[in-house]
């Protein structure tokens, strides 16, 4: 595992360096200039403040990183859609420490853990978030959300998705708060996935941020009609 880990960061700083010939820029220390890809006095909007660095630790001198807040947080859910859209590697911007903590570079501090094997699976996780077709692509590019409002600083989620859950709760309420909101919204009341008679089920079992979501009821009660954000496309 450890020289898996090391191999994996080797990889990371040659995408790094690699990246930097995009601006005509001689190979150098891995950093996350903007300016290397982008002129960053025509790319800022019009009216933003001088910014005379041209890297990411100038951006969050004013748009420190929130890594597990649940509000809005346009700046960073921005940055990474469009960059994410335009196939730029994580590595331009982030780095993984030996001792898991994934990084912002040239930034102090963490944005969470990650196992070194899991690290592809966060880029995929990324790619469904700065799309429409689950719930992750709604909460990215509807309402500006980051990994944090759902994960917290936990990256990839443990097997009870304990912390997921709970994050479900903090902004929609319990399953009979959700019940009450929808009730009216039923094409039958008394079809209810809020309250079920299986009791009081997580969210999870239904709700996939990054694949197609399903209510759990129509494994067995294939009659049902019950609609459901983030489901597949049929």
């Amino acid at each position: 595992m450890r020289d898996t880990r090391f191999h994996l960061l080797a990889v990371l700083a040659a995408v790094s360096l690699g990246l930097a010939a995009c601006a005509g820029a001689p190979p150098k220390a891995p950093s996350t200039g903007c300016n290397r890809c982008h002129n960053v006095a025509t790319t800022l909007p019009p009216k933003h403040p001088t910014v005379v660095e041209g890297g990411i630790a100038a951006c969050v001198a004013c748009h420190p990183p929130k890594p597990d807040t649940i509000e809005p947080n346009p700046f960073p859910a921005r940055m990474h859609r469009a960059h994410t859209r335009a196939g730029v590697e994580c590595a331009t911007c982030h780095g993984l420490r030996p001792d898991g903590s994934f990084i912002l570079l040239e930034v102090p501090g963490s944005l969470g853990t990650l196992d070194v094997a899991d690290f592809g699976r966060v880029k995929k996780a990324m790619e469904t978030w700065a799309t429409f077709p689950f719930l992750a692509g709604t909460h990215g590019v509807k309402r500006n959300l980051m990994c944090g409002a759902c994960h917290a600083r936990q990256l990839i989620p443990e097997d009870n998705e304990t912390t997921l859950n709970a994050r479900c709760v903090a902004c929609h309420g319990t399953n009979a708060q959700v019940s009450a909101k929808l009730k009216s919204r039923l094409a039958n009341p008394h079809i209810d996935p809020h309250e079920s008679h299986l009791g009081d089920i997580a969210c999870t079992v239904c709700h996939q941020g990054h694949a197609a979501s399903q209510a759990y009821c129509l494994g067995c009660h294939t009659n049902f009609v019950m609609p459901i954000p983030g489901r597949a496309k049929s």
